[in-house]
This record gives structure tokens, sequence and C-alpha cells, in this order.
């Protein structure tokens, strides 16, 4: 079972990547990433899923630090 966070973000390019190079610095791994509910122009939702509740609550810092809304599931 994944621990699964979903991340609200702007339609543009780079979101994607700046999100995965800012876990990646942190040592937080992205086991499961999915893009949900995107109209163009309009931003969207990423699904991201992590090994357990530690590691997702590590993402949420990361994310809270880049300026991202973000929730676990």
């Amino acid at each position: 079972r994944l621990s699964e966070v979903l991340v609200v973000c702007e339609d543009k390019p780079g979101v994607i990547a700046e999100i995965a190079r800012a876990m990646a610095d942190d040592g937080v791994n992205i086991n499961d990433i999915e893009v949900v509910k995107v109209r163009e122009g309009m931003g969207g939702t990423l699904r991201l899923g992590f090994d357990d509740d530690d590691v997702a609550r590590r993402a949420l810092g990361v994310l809270d630090r880049l300026g991202y809304e973000a929730r676990r599931l």
C-alpha cells in the first residue's frame, strides 16, 4: 500500500520536474505519479505515491517549502 499525496498545480512547463527535483534533493523517492483532472490552461492535480506515511509527511514538507497546496489522501 502506498501513502498518497494530492498536489494542486498550474498547467505550465517544468512543474512536474520542479517537484521531482525537490523530492530527489531531499532524498524522497516518488514511487508512483499520476496526473489527474487536467484541463489545458487551468492546471490540475498530481497524485504522488510514497513508500509509507513517514515519507509522505516528508514530501508534504518539501511541497510546502515550494509553495504548493498539497494534502494526504
